[in-house]
């Protein structure tokens, strides 16, 4: 996604434990987040790849909270499909969806806390709502 290095430093400016919970294998995870500059930044990245459920299941966002050692309803959550969604709300984790432009209008999106453009629109405003 387009301005991750903007969330990881809003994010980090504010103290916030900052985690991975992924579908996609270990390796690629860590492909992204060295591709990406932000490997220093994540406290923990977990991949659904070994698990017994993927997402749509909470599984990896419970694990991930759990490796950080906290609430998971102290969670705020970026997603970009409709099955992490699921599994976010599943997780009774707070969910900010970033769809791509394609699939902006999906209705389904309504299931979100939030819905923004792209991660570059998230604010201290949208941070208090939570």
């Amino acid at each position: 996604m387009p301005a991750v290095p903007y969330i990881i430093n809003f994010f980090r400016e504010r103290n916030f434990k900052i985690g991975i919970a992924s579908s996609s294998p270990a390796s690629i995870i860590e492909m992204v987040m060295r591709i990406c500059n932000i490997t220093e930044f994540i406290h923990v990245f977990v991949s659904a790849e070994d698990m017994q459920y993927g997402k749509q299941h909470p599984q990896v966002y419970l694990e991930c909270a759990e490796q950080l050692n906290v609430d998971p309803s102290e969670c705020i959550c970026f997603e970009d499909s409709v099955n992490g969604m699921i599994a976010v709300k599943a997780a009774q984790m707070k969910c900010v969806i970033v769809p791509s432009l394609s699939a902006i209008k999906d209705p389904r999106w309504a299931a979100a806390d939030l819905k923004i453009a792209s991660l570059q629109n998230f604010n201290a405003l949208h941070l208090n709502m939570f």
